[in-house]
Formats: C-alpha cells, structure tokens, sequence
C-alpha cells in the first residue's frame, strides 16, 4: 500500500467510526449552558469572500483578534483579517489586511492554514500552504502598515524539495511556550507536511535584514513508519529551548511526542519521548492535536482526537525526560453514556491568566455538534454546548485552537452552520 493510501485507509478508519457515532445523537448535557457573542459571521456575502477557515485567532495585547481565511478574498487565495471592537457601536469590525494572490501565479502565496503568531511591535508572521514561487507553499510577515513580505519560498526547484513543502502548523520561537511575542530577531521553527526525504520535514528560518528572504534549514526529516512517525500536527519551543513536537501517523504505533535538543554547531538531537497508542485498546490516545502547551514546571498538555478509554479522545500531561518520559492521562472523553463533554477534541488546550486549562470538542451533545469545557482535576465541565440555538446560529464544530486574552476571555472560531452557513467567530467568558 502507498503512503497516500495509507494515509487515506487511516482517515476513513476513523471517519466510519465518527459516522456511527453521529447517527446515535449524544443527549444535551444537563446544567448551565454559559452564552457565547457571535463576533462575526463569516461569509456574510453570497460569494463568501469572507469565508470560515480551521486556522485558530490570535489574541494580541490591546483586545484585537488576527486570522487567516484559508480561501476566498478578491482573488480567492485567502486572506489576513482583523477583529476590533468598535466602543461606539458596541460591535466587533472586520478589516481585511491582506489578500493572497494578489501577485503573478501566487507568489505571495496561497491558502494560509495556520494560527498567526505577532512580533513585539505588532507584525504578524505566518505560513501558506500552497503558492510561492513553485507553489509548495510560504513563510511571511506582515507588516504592521499591511505590507507582506515572503520571508521565504519553499521547493525552490519546484521538484526534489529537499527543504521542505506545504507548511501545516503554526510557527513557534524562543519564548513562545512563555507566551511572549516573538522578539523579530531569533529564528523562526516550524514543520512541513512534504518535502524533506518525502515525509515532510523540521526547519528554522533565520531573520535578515529588510524584505528579502531568510535563509532556510532543515534541522529534521520525517520518515515514515519510524519511531518518530510523520503527519505532523503542532511543534513548540519549551521553556528549555527545545523543541517539542507531535506526529499524527506512524512512530511504533500511532503518532508520537518527540523533542530536537540543540548540540552544539548547528545539529540537534532527536528523542521519542511518546508513543501514542502502545496501551491496549489505544488507552494512551491515538492521533494527537493541536499546539502542545506547557506550564511554568516545562510540563506539557495536550490531545489525542482519538483513542482513549472511550474511543473518542482525551486530554494529556508528559513531563519530558528522555524516552518513555511520565505520561498522564487527565480526561477521557465520552466516558458516560451521554457524552456531555463531547468528543474528538482537534485544537489542543489552552491556559487562561489564572491556570485553568479549557479546549474544545469537534463533536457531540446538541445535533453532534461541539462543545467549549474548562479541565479541572481530571473533570471536563462544559462550558457551552453548540448548536443548541435555532439553526445552529451559536455555531457548531470547532476543529481550532483557542485564544485567551489577559482578562481570561475565550475567542474561537466554528466550521460551518450559523447564519451564513460558514461558521463564526465567538467570544466565552467563564
């Protein structure tokens, strides 16, 4: 069998399993239901060129939102938008900061997937998947006067790729675990779907002065059916200046945790520190999601959107120390009958000012859609159930990440339903 059709046999696997859940609708949960404000409808125009994305908002320090649409804008490559609000209308306005492919054959790239990050001055930095000069994809930032620069270009040949094509998952810097601003100056991290020796790859990108391009390395290749696997699906630096990564595919079972540590002249060292799915019946999870998130200890949390003693997902603490590093399972979703909590979790967690842990859930309660909870002491609570208005116009799946403000407030975006039927961006307040 092919990379690719084992790829697609995975994913099949477990959309049957989805569907057989879907067609037995969870009961609603019992308790409060806390609101949540629609910000903005996205597609609010019948050519939808404000459309949904499963890229996550950003939340910067003045209470704005960033994001990206993956399609749609004038030329329907995507595009950069800002949420501000408005204290004399009371209301959240949209601007459009950037459109893709506004340059000859995409250039300037195309199809932005990923969460933006932001410098300490206010510029925003982020990935296309498609476009560039051969199409495989871009790293760019976006000045804080709108003006884009493609800090680099991948598959220059536009064949071998050796450097890496199609970049998935946000970018992440010395800090970044801290929730610092990138600094501008240090290198940039983040990993590819292909390219690489064919299963993607782990580069950095070093900063050079002006609009020119950075220069790119490749610090790791994801090889298929290693102990590392493939499919990766978050990377962050922790508080010790290594990288910490999850892959979805592969490793000895089902996807993994693993770390790059510095050693000296440019080489890392690779060390597996998971692998998901080695418990009987996948206890330990399967497929991990989401942006890895650490705690002031370097301890870090996240998800599996499958596995599980349920089947349907959970939520996780590794404390990294070499191989087989302490492994906890926090929650398991779907653990009584009714599913109250949800199920497949897919944007990670996420730590408001005060410590708590929240995340969201792509499935489950009212008309299978999603759910917003708050972990504590291994018990989901949720916070608020989608799709429990008429016609879904609080929104219903959530695939992407939160954001959290210094004030504790959640902002997230839904897949589909809603007025326009392209999915919201939302604000919770526990």
């Amino acid at each position: 069998m092919s990379l690719s059709e084992c790829r697609h046999a995975y994913r099949m696997a477990f959309g049957a399993v989805a569907l057989l859940i879907f067609a037995a609708a969870a009961s609603p949960s019992q308790g409060k239901n806390l609101p949540v404000a629609i910000l903005y409808d996205f597609c609010p125009q019948g050519d939808c060129s404000r459309t949904n994305s499963p890229a996550g908002l950003l939340a910067d320090g003045n209470g704005n939102l960033f994001g990206t649409n993956a399609d749609g804008g004038t030329h329907g490559g995507g595009t950069i938008f800002e949420l501000s609000f408005n204290e004399v209308s009371g209301s959240w306005l949209y601007s459009e900061l950037y459109d893709f492919c506004a340059l000859a054959s995409c250039a300037d790239g195309k199809m932005p997937y990923a969460t933006l990050i932001e410098d300490g001055q206010g510029n925003l930095y982020g990935t296309t998947s498609q476009g560039g000069n051969t199409g495989w994809g871009t790293v760019f930032e976006l000045t804080t006067n709108h003006v884009l620069n493609v800090r680099y270009s991948f598959c220059p040949d536009g064949t071998t790729c050796a450097d890496g094509a199609t970049p998935v998952t946000p970018l992440t810097y010395s800090g970044a675990s801290s929730g610092k601003p990138y600094d501008g100056t240090s290198p940039l991290y983040g990993t590819t779907y292909h390219g690489g020796t064919g299963e993607g790859a782990v580069f950095a990108l070093s900063p050079a002065g002006g609009p020119t391009a950075w220069p790119e390395t490749v610090i790791y290749n994801f090889v298929c059916c290693n102990q590392i696997g493939y499919d990766p699906t978050g990377l962050v630096m922790d508080l010790k200046g290594n990288l910490i990564g999850t892959t979805a595919l592969g490793g000895l079972f089902v996807g993994s945790i693993f770390e790059l540590s510095p050693s000296g002249g440019g080489n890392w060292t690779t060390t597996d520190l998971h692998d998901f799915c080695q418990n009987d019946s996948c206890a330990d999870g399967a497929d991990p999601r989401g942006q890895p998130i650490f705690d002031r200890l370097n301890n870090m949390y996240g998800v599996t959107s499958h596995g599980g003693e349920t089947g349907f997902g959970l939520a996780y603490k590794l404390t990294p120390q070499s191989q087989n590093s302490p492994f906890v399972v926090l929650h398991n979703f779907c653990a009584d009958s009714k599913c109250k909590e949800g199920m497949f979790p897919y944007g990670g967690l996420v730590r408001s000012p005060s410590g708590e842990l929240f995340g969201t859930t792509a499935y489950g309660v009212y008309a299978n859609s999603g759910t917003l909870f708050m972990l504590h002491k291994s018990k989901a609570r949720v916070l608020h159930a989608f799709c429990k208005e008429t016609n879904c116009t609080d929104g219903s799946h959530v695939l992407s990440n939160l954001a959290v403000d210094k004030n504790g407030n959640l902002f997230g975006r839904t897949t589909g339903d809603t007025s326009n039927g392209e999915g919201a961006a939302f604000e919770l307040t526990p």
